[in-house]
């Protein structure tokens, strides 16, 4: 199973729902079995962007460069795309985990 919490989405919507018990995924579910990874919602409604969700997770929660490079991993082959191209694209998402 693979998650991906949208995270300034999420904590809009829940501001929108606060009288119903909102529950958000934390890292910790990886060791559950979960997927993990970071997703952008609606950008134009939200009014944010797949690099302010990183750099917002980066600053509220302390994720270091290892935990952001492992959930764009987590995308990656998650998606869609074909063996060698989530192979290709894993390769260059450790390439620049890794500047």
């Amino acid at each position: 199973m693979v998650v991906g919490p949208a995270g300034i989405s999420g904590k809009e919507i829940a501001v929108l729902f606060r009288h119903q018990q909102v529950h958000h995924v934390q890292l910790s579910d990886a060791a559950a079995g979960l997927v993990v990874t970071l997703n952008s919602d609606d950008p134009a409604m939200f009014g944010t962007s797949l690099e302010n969700e990183f750099l917002e997770a980066s600053r509220c929660f302390g994720f270091s460069r290892e935990t952001l490079t492992a959930l764009c991993l987590n995308a990656a082959r998650a998606s869609f795309l074909g063996e060698d191209e989530k192979q290709k694209l894993c390769e260059e998402i450790t390439r620049a985990g890794n500047l």
